[in-house]
């Protein structure tokens, strides 16, 4: 399952309660996970008080490649 799946599934569970039909809501997926590329300054400054402002450099170019890669894939 791909994560655009498994978010419109969840989309649909949340709006119909029930995942049948869950294609219908691909595009509102895509539209949650494209939201969900650029960090939040407050999720930026947990990742720095843990791990401090190097490993912010290296967290945003994971969470960068993991939306990318989110996004290129396709739903059975």
């Amino acid at each position: 399952m791909t994560m655009i799946e498994r978010v419109a599934r969840a989309i649909s569970k949340s709006e119909i309660n029930d995942e049948r039909g869950w294609e219908a809501f691909l595009p509102e997926a895509r539209a949650a996970i494209e939201a969900m590329r650029e960090p939040t300054s407050e999720t930026k400054a947990a990742i720095n008080s843990i791990a401090g402002p190097v490993a912010v450099a290296y967290w945003l170019a994971g969470h960068e490649t993991m939306i990318n890669a989110a996004l290129a894939s396709e739903p059975a």
